[in-house]
């Protein structure tokens, strides 16, 4: 008895079915990928933050800053923490759901060293947070964050901080400019003083509830030490 083969019609509903199928599948696999690369991020930083936290035990409760921390030639505050890690702190610094265009530099351009930068404010250098530069001078190091996210384009997309002393509270253009806020899903990882990392949307870190009157109501702002909640 001769085989009988699928006819046109048959062949048109299978592919129809395959395809509504992968329709479904895809923004779940989608999601899958991204949940994926955002606990890579934060496992990168987990590991910054040991070597973060060992640089303050090693020297006198300083945070790993360098001279000129705001400068471009090289990713200082990494260089710092080489020595407490496993391995070259470069090889964790990239998140892998950055694709900002200059991890190579264009001609006579800055080379993107690091997916994140560190909070200024604990630099040490800036005036009037000056004894903030010393991780005994955090007093609420689980609210604070030690780093964030640097924007892919830019010129803090070659820095190796944020200024958050330059964002105007209710407004995102400046933050924009420095940090990239929603990599993940909505949301960016922020390493904070303590060691600890969090994915959270940027409400979490920055938020201001009135900005009427001489002072700022905040409902959250996890980057200036001196009213970090």
């Amino acid at each position: 008895m001769a085989r009988r083969g699928f006819t046109l019609i048959e062949l048109l509903v299978v592919v129809a079915i395959v395809a509504l199928l992968v329709g479904l599948l895809a923004p779940s696999l989608g999601a899958a990928r991204d949940a994926a690369r955002e606990s890579v991020c934060m496992s990168q930083n987990r590991q910054l933050m040991i070597g973060v936290v060992a640089h303050t035990l090693a020297r006198e409760d300083a945070f790993p800053f360098m001279p000129d921390d705001m400068g471009l030639a090289s990713a200082s505050w990494l260089d710092a923490i080489s020595p407490y890690l496993d391995g070259p702190p470069t090889s964790i610094a990239r998140c892998p759901s950055d694709r900002g265009p200059l991890w190579e530099a264009p001609p006579g351009g800055r080379v993107r060293q690091s997916s994140y930068g560190t909070n200024y404010y604990l630099s040490g250098v800036m005036r009037g947070y000056e004894r903030y530069g010393s991780i005994r001078a955090i007093e609420r190091p689980a609210q604070t964050v030690f780093a964030g996210e640097l924007a892919d384009e830019g010129f803090y997309a070659t820095a190796r901080s944020f200024r958050a002393d330059l964002w105007v509270p209710g407004e995102d253009e400046e933050v924009m400019t420095q940090l990239a806020m929603e990599r993940h899903r909505g949301r960016s990882v922020w390493p904070h003083v303590d060691g600890h990392v969090e994915a959270l949307r940027f409400a979490g870190i920055y938020d201001a509830a009135d900005t009427r009157g001489d002072g700022v109501l905040w409902r959250a702002n996890r980057v200036d030490p001196k009213i970090a909640r």
